[in-house]
């Protein structure tokens, strides 16, 4: 079977989506095909493209913030004025790359994490193109801006909770399934706090925060880092680890601040064993950061959120428990410090519905493809033989 899974670098919360469900295919012995489709047309477009966003986020998250809404605006008035979708319409000539593309490496399934390729698959069949069966997986804890003029098969959610709110977006309900956000399978795993200090060679007595920016280890970490210095002082045994992403002025300031308790680290790959390790994860709101760290159980407080996606997923979080929300500089070290206090790494996530995601996703695919008309391979077997069963499950 082969599969074709796209992302847009936008943040690395979509490429890391995108990058579990190949791992979880590749494991089923799929042949998975990955990229980011403005490549096809030149690596500096799709440079630019994830560029743009990132540095409008960095420059000025309030100029993001209005900007998504705007995009909101935008598309009530799609509904009301029956206005055409800009975000669709300039998708056109990518799209057609991707369908030539396809055409030469045909594919039984196509996954896409983000938006633009959405739109892309969206736009070909409107267009009378031929698509293969298609999912869209959302990774905010919202419908955000234009996400629901993506017409793919299926439209994966993060949450039951979110399908009344993607219906009322215009999502059809036949199209939406609550499968959660796709992490890396080794979320759901565990490791003592020593193993993890041994893996990531650090001292396994100390008491550790990670402190994450997200991919982009925004500037706003700065002022954050200021106000927990009175609770390093009062604890020797605590250390801060700021997780910089790909931001190296960030790395180098923290270096050169020569604050004995706090160490940068740049852009990793090992955020298993860093959740393992800390006591405390106090990083913006992303959905995939989030969802890593429900997976992991660890105590979890959400600071510097972009307006927005982020603001949606901090309140949707903070409303079920899974973590606090500090909505100023002010109350950030109060509430750290409370939750150093009162709260427990727990051995299971802050949710049952955590666990086993990509897997949970693979599986739909499989049994619909396996149960469509005419299957792409007659001897096909997916994992799940009962899709009455696994519906209930759900």
């Amino acid at each position: 079977m082969e599969a074709l899974i796209m992302s847009c670098s936008t943040g690395g919360g979509h490429n890391s989506a995108a990058q579990a469900m190949v791992k979880e295919f590749r494991h089923r012995g799929w042949n998975v095909t990955f990229f980011d489709p403005y490549t096809l047309r030149s690596q500096a477009m799709a440079e630019r493209v994830g560029s743009a966003y990132v540095s409008l986020v960095q420059l000025s998250p309030k100029l993001f913030g209005a900007v998504y809404q705007i995009g909101r605006l935008y598309q009530e008035g799609e509904t009301k004025l029956d206005l055409p979708n800009p975000v669709l319409a300039v998708q056109k000539k990518t799209a057609l790359v991707l369908h030539a593309w396809l055409k030469e490496h045909p594919v039984d399934l196509i996954l896409c994490s983000h938006p633009y390729p959405g739109l892309m698959l969206t736009w070909l069949k409107q267009h009378g193109y031929s698509v293969p069966p298609c999912m869209m997986i959302a990774t905010d804890y919202t419908c955000i801006p234009f996400e629901r003029d993506v017409k793919t098969d299926w439209m994966c959610i993060p949450h039951p909770d979110l399908v009344n709110e993607f219906m009322e977006n215009g999502v059809e309900r036949s199209r939406i399934l609550p499968l959660g956000i796709p992490v890396d399978h080794k979320f759901d795993l565990r490791m003592t706090k020593q193993q993890a200090a041994r893996s990531l060679k650090l001292d396994p007595d100390k008491r550790y925060i990670l402190v994450g920016g997200g991919s982009m280890g925004l500037n706003g970490l700065w002022p954050m880092l200021h106000s927990l210095k009175d609770l390093l002082h009062k604890n020797p045994d605590l250390h801060i680890l700021v997780l910089c992403g790909n931001n190296k002025k960030l790395y180098k300031r923290i270096e050169r601040w020569n604050m004995h308790a706090v160490s940068p680290v740049s852009f990793t790959k090992n955020m298993f064993e860093y959740l393992q390790l800390a006591s405390l994860y106090i990083t913006k709101p992303g959905g995939l950061s989030i969802t890593e760290a429900a997976a992991s159980g660890i105590p979890l407080l959400l600071a510097g959120g972009i307006p927005g996606c982020e603001t949606q997923n901090a309140k949707f979080f903070e409303e079920r428990g899974y973590a606090k929300t500090s909505h100023s500089i002010k109350e950030l070290p109060s509430l750290a410090e409370e939750l150093l206090a009162t709260t427990t790494r727990q051995n299971k996530p802050h949710d049952e519905f955590f666990t086993g995601i990509s897997a949970r996703i693979a599986d739909w695919c499989e049994e619909a493809l396996r149960n469509m008309p005419e299957c792409p391979q007659p001897d096909f077997k997916p994992v799940v033989h009962s899709m009455d069963s696994f519906l209930k499950a759900i």
